[in-house]
């Protein structure tokens, strides 16, 4: 699936959550080079962008904030839609800085996409995954 191009109001919440992401220290450990979100000042700086794309009007919709310091397999959650939305892009071996090579396509922040097997990527990246519950025709409205 090809990515996806966030509006330009999107683009500006999507900006503001990604300077906060990269100010704030409070990320746990999960596995080798992937660290989550623990602050909890996430929940109100995440939610302008969720508001804005309508994802917060999904029922059951989910999300996590991640940074990620080299090589990741991302796992694709079961009965949910995954949409992996770069944040702030560094560089690793596979991306120049600004970048990230996901799934065959190159992402920028204002871009995602959708995965629902791992996802690899070799990068220093702060990311947004947004998780929607699948419905019998497994579409996201855009």
């Amino acid at each position: 699936m090809p990515p996806t191009t966030i509006n330009q109001n999107a683009l500006s919440r999507l900006t503001e959550l990604s300077a906060w992401v990269s100010e704030t220290n409070e990320f746990k450990a999960e596995q080798e080079n992937l660290f989550r979100c623990s602050d909890e000042g996430r929940h109100v700086r995440v939610d302008p962008l969720l508001g804005e794309l309508g994802f917060n009007k999904i029922k059951g919709y989910g999300y996590s904030i991640w940074r990620i310091r080299g090589k990741i397999a991302l796992k694709a959650t079961r009965h949910y839609q995954s949409l992996f939305f770069p944040l702030s892009i560094k560089s690793g071996s596979g991306s120049a800085a600004g970048e990230v090579q996901a799934a065959g396509e190159v992402l920028t922040p204002g871009s995602y996409i959708s995965f629902s097997s791992p996802l690899t990527l070799d990068s220093q990246l702060d990311c947004l995954i947004v998780y929607l519950p699948k419905t019998d025709d497994s579409s996201v409205a855009e």
